[in-house]
């Protein structure tokens, strides 16, 4: 079975094939992964989502159903928040 993958121009992973399932990968201006989906053949799935503050620091991870904050004192993280309730 061959994967296939394919590049941005900023050198980015956007997509991997593998039969009739796709995994899709999207970048924010920063070259940081915000977005992973998943297509099955029928339906695309949001597999995680990643949210960054003015100073690119990852503040926020969204997996399923579970979240996850991050609290950082400079460029440490000092505190994770998990929670499968969060919005």
């Amino acid at each position: 079975m061959t994967i296939n993958f394919f590049y941005d121009l900023n050198g980015n992973q956007i997509r991997k094939e593998k039969s009739l399932e796709k995994w899709y990968y999207t970048y924010d201006f920063e070259n940081r992964l915000t977005k992973v989906e998943y297509f099955d053949g029928t339906q695309t799935i949001v597999l995680g989502q990643f949210y960054f503050d003015g100073d690119g620091k990852r503040i926020k991870k969204v997996e399923s159903s579970q979240t996850t904050i991050y609290i950082y004192l400079r460029w440490n993280i000092i505190f994770e928040k998990e929670s499968s309730t969060m919005i």
